[in-house]
């Protein structure tokens, strides 16, 4: 049991290094988001490629020299992108070589009756420090006035996945190590199937299918940097003072966005007039940065200034293909 521990902490100390040494905290705390795994792999040195790996979600090769291998038949990006955070452990961490299929990568490292391999044990501690450290998820709580007892809601925590880059259980898991849901509370929210918490934020919008994200933004996200998949769906929720005449609308992204559903809702079955809530159903057209701002005015006095802004930069992307990642393309056309 103290070597385990010993284990633990020294996967922890690692990543809470990369953290400080590349000013991971201070920028997301301030502004946040998510870390920038295959960044970090390029930042340090390590090749990583992307190839069709059988029965494998992913590979560290320590010798010539290290390097990484991720597959491409899990398309899902938060299973890359943790899949690359446990194989910048090993490299990290100075481990022998490694093929990591699901059961190595899926098992929560803190599980108490865990038994096996030490450093892949270590690996998963490493990723999960390195990509869900406490102090993201208090940054994002804040941002967006979450309170502890609203992790009890599983579309809380599930967009905080979202905004974490994550999977859905691997924010499950950590929230119960971090001692902010309870066990039972734990098994309850596993127990709820994504698919059905995308239903109760679609609203009046039914896709084609079940596939993609639902990201559900207010004017709390203002700011924020959305980095979704192409599949992804925005549901953008705001509040309108539709009684004074007051109206949201789109004014840049018609290019880029389709807004594939438009309705309002009243906050209560029992209001009348006053403030209602305004929401579209939006779909990326195509990969890149997006900007997309919102402004609230009356639609006659389009010279006014508006009375409220949103404004979200989105970052469009499909999961990482064969090859090496868009991070590591875009930094070596940089560095040429």
């Amino acid at each position: 049991m103290a070597n385990r521990r010993r284990i633990i902490m020294d996967a922890v100390k690692a990543a809470v290094s990369l953290h400080t040494e590349f000013g991971i905290k201070d920028e997301l705390c301030s502004n946040p988001g998510r870390v920038h795994v295959f960044d970090l792999l390029d930042r340090n040195n390590i090749p990583c490629l992307f190839q069709p790996l059988d029965g494998l979600l992913g590979a560290y090769i320590n010798s010539p020299y290290p390097g990484v291998l991720i597959s491409t038949k899990r398309p899902k990006l938060s299973i890359q992108r943790f899949t690359a955070a446990h194989e910048l452990g090993h490299a990290v961490l100075e481990h022998q070589s490694s093929l990591d299929n699901e059961a190595v990568i899926a098992r929560s490292p803190f599980d108490c009756n865990l038994s096996g391999d030490e450093q892949e044990i270590a690996a998963n501690v490493f990723a999960v420090e390195l990509l869900m450290p406490k102090w993201l998820i208090v940054a994002h709580m804040k941002k967006q006035s979450w309170q502890s007892s609203d992790f009890n809601n599983p579309s809380v925590v599930y967009q905080l996945s979202l905004r974490m880059g994550v999977s859905y259980s691997a924010t499950c898991h950590t929230l119960l190590k971090y001692k902010a849901i309870s066990a039972d509370k734990h098994h309850a929210l596993i127990n709820t199937k994504p698919k059905s918490i995308k239903e109760k934020l679609s609203g009046k919008y039914v896709p084609e299918n079940w596939r993609g994200d639902f990201w559900y933004l207010t004017e709390q996200d203002t700011g924020l940097s959305v980095h979704a998949s192409i599949e992804d769906t925005l549901i953008v929720s705001l509040s309108e003072s539709a009684s004074s005449g007051y109206q949201w609308f789109l004014e840049n992204a018609d290019q880029n966005v389709d807004i594939v559903e438009d309705w309002r809702e009243t906050f209560s079955s029992n209001s009348i007039g006053g403030v209602i809530n305004r929401k579209l159903a939006i779909k990326p057209k195509k990969c890149g940065y997006i900007s997309i701002e919102f402004n609230e005015y009356r639609p006659w006095l389009t010279d006014a200034d508006p009375i409220e802004s949103v404004e979200l930069g989105c970052m469009i992307s499909d999961p990482e293909r064969r090859g090496l990642s868009d991070m590591m393309r875009a930094n070596s056309l940089a560095a040429a």
